[in-house]
């Protein structure tokens, strides 16, 4: 169990840094808000005001204790340090926050910093203790983070020690997606469901972020997303996620081409790349049609409504075709098939939607090839026999 502990704790220690930026940002009263990771410390928030910047510490394997000589303290005052020395923090304007799950031990610098003794402190006996440590300690670890302290003149030492917030005992990661939960309630019933996206989303902008293919993250920006994904939950909508094709993807198109769907398209003689958007929109429709229903954002007896309609609809239309069954050849009928594809279902679809805002042209097609792929419905005219016939053939090939 040591080793499961020892590999998790970092990957959860740069989640937990993002995931409180997240709370941070959500939470901000102030719009102008901006949030960088990894910029000016693990997370920053600069406001017209002020610079907050945030260094988290997350200790799952147990409960640690922050000393006069802990390297979660040390490590945390020679990255401000540093940023002092060059100019990049500014000890005078700038707000220091270490958020650590550990706990401080009484009688410890650390405790004398925590959050609430900003008016109580001494400055110059907490200075005498951290020059004391620096100057004495026999912590080789530590070695880097004293001498970036030392080097400090005695104005810049004092100013970020009156500048330091240690919030100790703080709150986990799963404590930390709770709390936004809280700020999210507000917005959507479906927290759980807006919480997720939202998530989701944010962690992408912190990649572009982190690439240097974005700035600042506003809380103007966030506000505006929880919004806009909130709207999706109301009653006449829903969420879009899987807005991105597989037609390239040959993977998971492979998986498909023995599905009846895939036959029901062939027998009508649709090119290769027709077939593979026929394979993509069945994917994406069941892929967010399985979430959906997962949510609780639509019920089983709404697929089965919907599916009774775009099977009504194409009953409607297939009638035309089946009154040549018996006066056309095969070919024609190939050719009358893949017309009556072509024109209902390709140039023009049905305008039929499961909610009455979300119109993306996946989800009917898809539902279309779902409804194929149980024989409920068809293109090719005599498609029922055509695949029987196929099936047997594939069979016999196969005796």
């Amino acid at each position: 169990m040591e080793s499961i502990f020892s590999a998790n704790e970092p990957s959860l220690g740069y989640l937990y840094q993002i995931r409180y930026g997240l709370w941070l940002i959500v939470s901000a009263e102030n719009r102008e808000a901006k949030l960088f990771i990894e910029k000016f410390d693990d997370v920053s928030i600069d406001t017209p005001d002020a610079k907050n910047v945030y260094q988290t510490k997350l200790h799952i394997k147990s409960v640690a204790n922050l000393t006069d000589a802990s390297s979660d303290l040390w490590k945390t005052l020679r990255v401000w340090s540093e940023g002092i020395s060059i100019g990049l923090l500014n000890p005078k304007t700038d707000f220091f926050n270490l958020v650590t799950t550990a706990k401080t031990s009484t009688d410890s610098i650390p405790y004398q910093l925590r959050q609430g003794t900003e008016n109580e402190r001494n400055i110059n006996q907490i200075l005498s203790s951290l020059v004391d440590v620096a100057k004495t300690s026999a912590n080789i670890g530590n070695k880097q983070a004293y001498n970036s302290f030392l080097r400090l003149t005695e104005e810049q030492q004092k100013c970020l020690i009156q500048k330091i917030t240690i919030v100790d005992a703080s709150i986990d990661i799963s404590e930390t997606r709770t709390k936004i939960l809280h700020e999210l309630r507000l917005f959507s019933l479906k927290k759980e469901s807006l919480y997720e996206r939202l998530e989701g989303w944010f962690v992408g902008e912190i990649i572009s972020q982190l690439l240097n293919q974005r700035n600042a993250i506003s809380a103007k920006e966030v506000a505006d997303k929880i919004l806009d994904i909130s709207d999706t939950f109301k009653s006449d909508n829903l969420p879009n996620d899987f807005n991105l094709p597989i037609v390239s993807d040959e993977t998971q198109l492979a998986s498909y081409r023995d599905k009846i769907f895939v036959k029901q398209v062939e027998i009508i003689g649709m090119s290769q790349k027709l077939i593979n958007h026929a394979i993509s929109d069945y994917h994406r429709a069941f892929s967010q049609k399985s979430k959906w229903i997962r949510e609780g954002l639509i019920s089983p007896l709404d697929e089965i409504s919907y599916h009774q309609k775009l099977t009504e609809d194409w009953d409607r239309k297939f009638s035309i075709l089946e009154e040549c069954l018996t006066n056309d050849d095969e070919a024609v009928q190939g050719q009358k098939g893949r017309s009556f594809y072509e024109t209902h279902y390709i140039s023009h679809y049905p305008q039929i939607h499961i909610k009455d805002r979300f119109k993306e042209q996946y989800m009917v097609l898809g539902c279309c090839h779902m409804l194929s792929d149980k024989k409920i419905i068809g293109w090719h005219p005599d498609y029922i026999n055509k695949i029987a016939t196929d099936d047997t053939t594939k069979l016999g090939d196969q005796a």
